[in-house]
């Protein structure tokens, strides 16, 4: 992982404890639940092994994504 990507995840995560509306986390949650969507949408073409597997392996980090930015404190109740 290079500076800038951890940098990257780093302003995520600090704008997420400075979303006191909770409007990043809702925005973030929207756009992660795109991305699962277009990943299942592709899943249901006809795929070679491989890239039904990355599909596979792409839906469950978002899903694990999802996970750890609903257990984190919404803004209102910090």
């Amino acid at each position: 992982m290079t500076s800038q990507e951890h940098q990257s995840g780093f302003d995520v995560e600090q704008r997420l404890r400075d979303d006191k509306n909770d409007q990043y986390r809702l925005e973030l949650r929207a756009r992660l639940s795109e991305m699962q969507n277009a990943c299942a949408v592709a899943q249901r073409q006809l795929l070679d092994r491989e890239t039904y597997r990355r599909l596979e392996a792409a839906i469950a980090a978002v899903g694990a994504a999802v996970i750890v930015l609903e257990s984190m404190p919404m803004g209102r109740g910090r």
